[in-house]
């Protein structure tokens, strides 16, 4: 009887030890070797949180991280931990093999992560699955706005801003992240997290009591489920460029693009493929900076050379020049 019962004590002792490991920072949590990049910060593949420990562990990181409130922990280049909410965006890498200064075990390598689950799940109240799912963090933002899209009042009232409508919106758009912010606001970009985290996503969206839409200067990011075919800002869109044309404005029968569909100071290449596609437009130009003319027909006044206008939403792009469109095919 006694030997039973010392064998019932060391299989629920064994048991009991399993789970700890599993569910605080064992092997059972290791999710691989994977990729980063050091610029700009933002660029980071687990960019919420950085710190360094000459005494760095597996165990100390998956902590920290869990601490914090973050699902993922990710060890470089032996004394830094990096926490945050999504990890493998460029892939998986093959030199996770610098030592951990204490507790064995690899402390990933130069530009790269050895990933391990916190065990932390993110909860957003009243938020559905799969919308919880795509939750990234809450990041401070400035007046050089984080993610500089603003969805326009007249797109999406202020006063049915929710989670859902906001993702919605700006996966529509071509954008990759929306950040909700002050209860009221949607924002789409695609990076996020320049300025850092902050822990002021406390305010319920005006669509729904039951969703936070960030705080006061602080986002409420989420993936949007946009699959793009660009990569960061600093990209063009390429795929259905079809050049420099020029435009005439007097008399106004003989613009190349007949219809000005919008000017805005938040204006992008994809913005406005987006809005003449959703118009059953064929073509879309950018023009001016913050100018977007649809049409269906383009080139009766040639080509032009002045196309040298940044974008004012997105300072990587060109749109356009002075009477000078870039067009672009909308079923591209």
């Amino acid at each position: 009887m006694a030997a039973q019962q010392t064998l019932r004590v060391l299989l629920l002792t064994t048991l009991v030890a399993c789970f700890v490991q599993s569910a605080f920072g064992g092997r059972h949590n290791y999710l691989g070797c994977f990729r980063d990049r050091k610029n700009p910060r933002s660029a980071r593949d687990i960019g919420a949180i950085y710190t360094t420990n000459n005494s760095n562990s597996i165990q100390y990181c998956i902590n920290d991280c869990r601490l914090r409130g973050y699902q993922f922990a990710g060890l470089q280049w032996t004394r830094e931990c990096w926490c945050g909410n999504s990890y493998g965006r460029y892939g998986t890498a093959d030199n996770c093999n610098s030592n951990c200064p204490t507790g064995g075990g690899k402390c990933g390598g130069s530009e790269a992560n050895s990933v391990y689950y916190t065990g932390r799940r993110i909860n957003v109240p009243g938020v559905a699955r799969i919308v919880r799912a795509s939750y990234i963090s809450c990041f401070i933002d400035r007046s050089q706005r984080d993610l500089p899209f603003l969805v326009p009042a007249s797109e999406l009232a202020r006063s049915t801003v929710q989670v859902g409508r906001c993702r919605n919106k700006c996966r529509s758009l071509n954008y990759k992240y929306a950040g909700l912010q002050y209860r009221q606001e949607c924002w789409c970009s695609n990076t996020y997290g320049r300025y850092g985290t902050a822990n002021n996503c406390n305010l319920n969206c005006r669509g729904n009591n039951s969703h936070i839409c960030g705080g006061n200067w602080a986002n409420s990011v989420y993936e949007s489920g946009a699959v793009t075919s660009y990569t960061g800002i600093h990209t063009q869109l390429t795929s259905n460029y079809l050049g420099c044309f020029r435009d005439k404005k007097i008399p106004p029968s003989e613009r190349m693009l007949g219809t000005n569909i919008k000017n805005d100071n938040a204006m992008t290449q994809f913005w406005c493929v987006s809005l003449c596609r959703n118009n059953n437009h064929r073509y879309a130009g950018v023009q001016f900076g913050r100018e977007c003319w649809c049409g269906n027909s383009i080139g009766r006044h040639g080509r032009a050379n002045n196309c040298n206008m940044r974008c004012r939403g997105n300072s990587s792009q060109f749109c356009g020049g002075s009477l000078a469109n870039n067009v672009f095919d909308t079923q591209g």
